[in-house]
């Protein structure tokens, strides 16, 4: 009889066939079995995922993490502004919530592209430059609050390594701790200027009196300006003039800085505290400005070139007028620019 008319199966060696009853789809090599989604057109998407995809493209983030970059920039500037100018403001207040609100939005832009490689490598290089602005900026806190703020909310929250930002952060923290008890030995010991080649700006004094050359005209702009330091910590304190080029200043929104890195200190006297005093104001009542740049000073004419260099005239620096302002003065050369005794 006919095995397949008996319902017999064919048999191969020792395994029985049976045949399956739902066979699975067969999946060729390199097509994945993907659930096909319904098409929808970018003219019938919504404002908001047309706005999510484009903030959410790698390109996007990839151009928003070049940000990073001028942030640094901008943290290099002020650093520079804190170590080679003082500040004259407007409104104090006002320029302190922009300065603020510019950092905040550094901070969101960076925060965004935490994990584009720009961004990490900007995030490990802001603390030192922190740092540098804290020594030359020390109690302006103003200025250096905000940065070292949206600075320590990027690098925690950014892409780094976690392990890195362990190491790199107990590094940063025991630099800022070294950085302000270093300055604070610096300052108690009246070495600020000497050490970092800057001028201590709390020492600086704007006598009433006019200090520029100022002809009839309204509109002429005197390009130098001189300032005085009044040094009182010591017992004898000291004075010195320094000649500041104004055209050096920049006048920005609602402050001016005034260029004070590279001056030319002209002269400087001391006195005893308590016997005459009164000596720094009859020095500054002599002095007068004979031109845009001729200063007549000390009983010598003093001229400046474009560069607010000493073209004609002596420095000569008095070193103390004696208890009764009748002792000759004793003359000396000058010290470096950052020096005041």
């Amino acid at each position: 009889m006919d095995r397949f008319q008996t319902g017999q199966t064919e048999r191969t060696g020792s395994v029985r066939k049976r045949p399956i009853a739902n066979p699975p789809p067969r999946v060729y090599k390199g097509i994945k079995n993907k659930a096909v989604k319904p098409s929808n057109s970018s003219g019938n998407k919504s404002f908001f995922e047309k706005l999510y995809a484009f903030f959410n493209n790698k390109w996007t983030k990839l151009g928003f993490s070049f940000i990073s970059l001028g942030y640094l920039s901008f943290l290099l500037w002020i650093t520079w502004l804190t170590f080679a100018y003082n500040f004259v403001y407007d409104n104090a207040v006002a320029l302190f919530f922009v300065y603020s609100f510019i950092n905040a939005m550094f901070a969101v832009a960076m925060i965004y592209t935490r994990r584009c490689i720009l961004t990490r490598l900007s995030v490990l290089v802001m603390h030192p430059i922190l740092i540098i602005m804290l020594i030359y900026g020390f109690g302006n806190w103003y200025l250096i609050l905000p940065p070292l703020i949206a600075a320590t909310l990027v690098f925690l929250i950014s892409g780094v390594n976690e392990s890195l930002k362990i190491i790199l952060g107990t590094i940063y923290m025991i630099l800022f701790v070294l950085a302000i008890l270093a300055y604070i030995t610096l300052a108690r010991l009246h070495m600020t200027g000497d050490v970092l080649g800057k001028l201590d700006l709390n020492l600086r004094v704007v006598p009433e009196i006019s200090m520029t050359y100022e002809p009839d005209s309204n509109d002429y702009k005197q390009p130098f300006r001189l300032v005085a330091y009044v040094d009182t910590r010591r017992q004898n304190p000291t004075v010195n003039f320094f000649v500041e080029q104004t055209t050096l200043n920049r006048e920005l929104w609602n402050f001016t800085a005034q260029r004070v890195h590279g001056s030319v200190r002209i002269g400087a006297t001391g006195y005893r505290r308590g016997e005459n005093e009164d000596i720094i104001w009859e020095i500054i009542g002599a002095i007068e400005w004979r031109s845009s740049n001729e200063l007549w000073f000390d009983g010598r004419m003093i001229e400046f070139d474009e560069y607010g260099q000493i073209i004609a005239g002596n420095i000569n620096i008095i070193d103390d007028y004696g208890t009764d302002g009748t002792e000759p003065p004793t003359i000396r050369p000058p010290r470096p620019m950052g020096a005041i005794e």
